[in-house]
Order: C-alpha cells, then sequence, then structure tokens
C-alpha cells in the first residue's frame, strides 16, 4: 500500500533538478529585461553555481554588479570572464562598453 504512495515520487524527483545553466542564464536574462535585478541575480547565480565558465551566467552577473554600484569591481571580473564566450553581439558590444567605462 505504502509503495503506491511513493511511486509518484520515483518519476518526478529525478527530473526536478534537471535544469542545465544555460536554462538558468536565459531565464535571468528574461528577467534582467523585464527589470527584475533580484530574480534575475538569484537565476544567474544558479547558473553560476552549475558551470562557472557559463559567458551568460557571468555577463548577467556583471551587468548586475555593475550596475548596483556596489561591487563594480567583482562586476568588471565577471565581464572580462564572459566575453571570450558570447556570442551574441550585443552582450559582447554591451559587455564591452561596461569595461571601458569601468
Amino acid at each position: 500500500m505504502k509503495v503506491r504512495y511513493l511511486l509518484p515520487f520515483l518519476f518526478i524527483v529525478p527530473f526536478t533538478g534537471c535544469k542545465n545553466a544555460d536554462y538558468y542564464a536565459h531565464e535571468g536574462l528574461k528577467h534582467l529585461q523585464q527589470g527584475h535585478k533580484i530574480t534575475a541575480l538569484r537565476n544567474f547565480e544558479t547558473a553560476y553555481e552549475k558551470d562557472k565558465d557559463n559567458p551568460l551566467a557571468l555577463y548577467g552577473k556583471g551587468i548586475i554588479l555593475i550596475d548596483s554600484g556596489i561591487t563594480i569591481d567583482m562586476g568588471l571580473e565577471s565581464l572580462e570572464k564572459a566575453i571570450p564566450g558570447l556570442s551574441d553581439i550585443e552582450y559582447k558590444a554591451d559587455a564591452y562598453l561596461k569595461l571601458a567605462r569601468g
């Protein structure tokens, strides 16, 4: 009888943690574009935890840290790491502009 109650969890649990860094980075970009910086930063942090070299996570994290004005050095460092891996020219140009303004 108890097995019947556990059976659904055997199928649900393995799929709950399957989202990769790219998923969270894209979610972060979506929230950033909507102006939801705290939610965006949470998504970028999750993406970064899953893949420390994810360029979109580094880019988004860098943009938010610089725009906050509190941790500019950390933001610039994130952008420097992100630039080589960014394939989107708009993100790459934005990152270069932020670096130039320092």
